[in-house]
């Protein structure tokens, strides 16, 4: 699954990119393929487009920035934003430990 040059992505405009809040609590919706955020990109959404985020550059500087500013992570979200919430500094290191498995 991971590789050099592997991506995860989200859905971004030139306003910026797609987020939700939930009792005070901002998160950002994750998808592993451009198919399933494009799915997505309705209601509140709509307008927005797919866009790639190299792994590394998210490990490295999206993950850490996001830990710092308390960001979730909505991974994977579905219908109805469905999704698995996840703390950025869980995220991080739960792919660092699998990334383990490819060295």
């Amino acid at each position: 699954m991971f590789q050099t040059g592997s991506r995860c992505g989200g859905l971004h405009t030139t306003d910026g990119w797609a987020s939700a809040g939930c009792e005070g609590v901002e998160t950002f919706p994750l998808w592993p393929h451009p198919e399933y955020a494009k799915l997505q990109a309705q209601g509140q959404w709509q307008g927005y487009a797919p866009e790639p985020i190299e792994l590394e550059v998210f490990l490295n500087e999206w993950l850490p920035n996001m830990q710092d500013n308390l960001v979730q992570l909505a991974v994977f979200p579905a219908e109805s934003f469905q999704a698995v919430i996840v703390p950025a500094s869980q995220l991080l290191q739960d792919i660092k430990a699998e990334l383990q498995n490819y060295e």
